[in-house]
């Protein structure tokens, strides 16, 4: 099944036991100094004892204000060598391989975060840029090339198995090479062949310091997705230099800071749908040529090898969702495999938030120093009533804690309002969770009661120690005329309400935008109604991109701070721009959110069990911190 995968493979002189790769992907568990603290050194060495082939490790700075975060690493002075090589240390006795990824930021190392004017080729506005960055001159040019070269030999020096140079994502090596950042008329600009000048000096100068043996390599991105940006052909003829200069391998990445939804592409975006770039630049190239994309299920990362598009796959938020991936699939154990869903909220999401990297699936990621499940002193009897994300998460915690669980949920499926969030369009990946915890409370033996709406007298007389009230919540219905005749969104997503023709939504946030979406693809005329300024606010701006364009795509009508007064058969009555407009629909459909369900919170306040109520039981909130809290309650039962 998987023979490709795990077949053996050589970057220069590492030797590599499988195909499957770890790239940078940012985890603020640095040190500000630049050196990587415990919390960072658990992270990755939790990688490592999962059999990934090589791990990538995030962007660590050359220089102390060449970084887009104070909490990256940094390899511009000896005294951090021996800080890496303590973390290398602890992948190597995990049995991993580590890669030291080194960049400057360039524009993107804004003032907050450096306290200086960030540089670039060129001093250009451009969007995704915080300021306008102050143009290099030669000279600070020359000074930079030493700045890598120094930080490869100290990446030596710390014991890391290669060195990665980063020049994608619209950092400075790729801000010189693109010609929609780069505007100069010297010899690092005006033509291709001068674009890529700084790569290529930068590229010399670190093989003269590491020598001719030690493996390197070098991300670039493909394409830049973006009008006037780098293009499949120019990365070509970039990777082609690279390799005369003594690359070992191109790593192909996507996008730049203005195309951030390329670079982390959510749910919407197909599995492997970069691919093709690697293809392309792999037919260009003898050395090996690394594919990323999206890539969550071992079965893709077959296929791409496979096709010949690739020597190796990167799998990187996929490693967060499940680090043991590897050895799950190699196992002949892939239907184990907790798999990354696409929903952005966990990594950059986080990220954005100025919080280190982690997982909506997988909890602990980043945070493996503290979120660890030990087993129970004392082993109790738990009841959870709801099987949502939130219930399911906490039981299969309390489980793992060696307690004896049982858990009732109402319906005749696990998975509550989680659900519904999988059927809009491209989010099938939503699914996987469910089938995930459906295994892991069978594996642990959860006793799950389905078709079971459990009364207080019914919980109480199993006797628990401990009662989990994860009953969800109920939508939300405001002070609307007629109100009481729109359907709920997740009744219209859930197939359980076949809506007309004509449909109304009202209310924009993520459930209603995307519910949306839904229906236009089905060839509905649609109509969103939202009261604040714009929709989708609540979701990860690359997701809300992509839903955004299926939105125009579709011609769904949209309309912002707009009042619903009424709803009549067959007709909304709003207010938009101080005039009042009449929609005829076939179907009113309504988002306006959740409030929690507190009717056996009330009926068990004073039963003499402790009872603890989570996820929109406790307050109504997204998947992401539902799912969290239920793996902390799970911990502290």
């Amino acid at each position: 099944m998987y023979e490709t995968v795990f077949s053996p493979g050589r970057i220069g002189s590492l030797s590599l036991e499988n195909r499957l790769v770890v790239p940078a992907m940012t985890s603020l568990l640095s040190d500000p100094d630049g050196v990587p603290t415990e919390e960072m050194m658990a992270y990755y060495a939790r990688k490592a004892m999962g059999g990934w082939g090589l791990i990538i490790t995030e962007n660590i700075r050359v220089a102390p204000h060449g970084g887009a975060s104070v909490r990256l690493p940094g390899l511009w002075e000896d005294r951090q060598i021996p800080g890496h090589r303590a973390l290398v240390r602890r992948v190597h006795d995990a049995g991993g391989k580590l890669c030291a990824q080194i960049y400057h930021a360039g524009p993107q190392a804004s003032r907050a975060v450096s306290g200086v004017q960030p540089t670039a080729p060129s001093a250009l506005c451009l969007s995704g840029y915080s300021e306008v960055p102050r143009e290099l001159t030669e000279e600070e040019i020359r000074v930079l090339v030493a700045d890598f070269a120094s930080a490869a030999r100290r990446a030596v020096e710390a014991g890391y198995d290669a060195i990665e140079l980063h020049g994608a994502h619209g950092y400075l090596i790729g801000r010189f090479l693109s010609g929609r950042s780069n505007k100069r008329t010297d010899r690092y600009g005006g033509t291709l062949e001068g674009r890529n000048q700084f790569l290529r000096e930068i590229l010399t100068a670190v093989r003269a310091e590491i020598g001719p043996a030690f493996p390197l390599l070098l991300r670039l991105s493909a394409s830049e997705y973006i009008e006037g940006g780098i293009t499949p052909a120019e990365t070509a003829v970039t990777a082609m230099m690279a390799e005369k200069l003594g690359a070992d391998a191109i790593h192909c990445s996507a996008g730049t800071v203005e195309t951030n939804y390329r670079i982390i592409p959510p749910s919407a975006v197909a599995p492997g749908a970069y691919a093709d770039n690697a293809a392309g630049i792999k037919a260009c190239v003898d050395v090996p040529v690394i594919a990323v994309g999206r890539v969550n299920d071992p079965l893709t990362a077959e296929q791409i090898l496979r096709s010949g598009k690739a020597d190796f796959v990167s799998m990187g938020r996929a490693s967060l969702a499940d680090p043991d991936l590897p050895a799950k699939a190699r196992a002949g154990r892939a239907d184990q495999i907790n798999r990354c869903i696409g929903c952005v909220q966990g990594c950059i999401g986080e990220n954005k938030k100025g919080r280190h990297c982690t997982c909506l699936v997988n909890p602990t990621a980043g945070y493996e120093t503290e979120l660890t499940v030990t087993p129970a002193e004392q082993p109790l009897r738990v009841t959870v009533v709801g099987g949502g994300v939130a219930g399911a998460e906490t039981a299969i915690v309390a489980a793992m804690r060696g307690h004896r669980v049982e858990l009732f949920e109402a319906s005749d499926r696990l998975g509550g309002q989680w659900i519904a969030a999988s059927i809009p369009p491209g989010k099938a990946d939503f699914a996987a969770f469910l089938k995930w915890q459906a295994y892991m409370l069978e594996r642990l033996g959860v006793t799950v009661h389905l078709n079971c709406r459990a009364s207080a007298e019914d919980i109480l007389a199993g006797q628990p120690h401990r009662i989990v009230l994860a009953t969800g919540g109920a939508d939300v219905r405001p002070p609307i005329r007629g109100i009481d005749c729109a359907v709920p969104a997740e009744q219209i997503l859930r197939g359980r309400v076949r809506p007309g023709a004509r449909v109304a939504v009202i209310g924009g946030g993520l459930v209603g935008a995307e519910t949306a979406a839904y229906l236009a693809r089905e060839g509905r005329a649609v109509t969103v109604l939202e009261r604040l300024p714009e929709i989708a606010g609540d979701g990860e701006p690359n997701v809300r991109h992509y839903l955004m364009e299926d939105l125009e795509r579709y011609r769904t009508a949209v309309y912002t701070c707009a009042e619903v007064k009424s709803v009549d058969q067959g007709q909304v009555c709003f207010v938009h721009g101080g005039e009042e407009h009449r929609l005829e629909t076939d179907t009113v459909v309504l988002a306006a959110g959740l409030r929690p369900a507190s009717g056996l919170w009330e009926a068990l306040q004073d039963c003499g069990t402790p009872v603890v109520r989570v996820g929109n039981a406790a307050e109504v909130k997204n998947g992401f911190w539902n799912i969290r809290e239920g793996f902390q309650t799970g911990r502290e039962l």
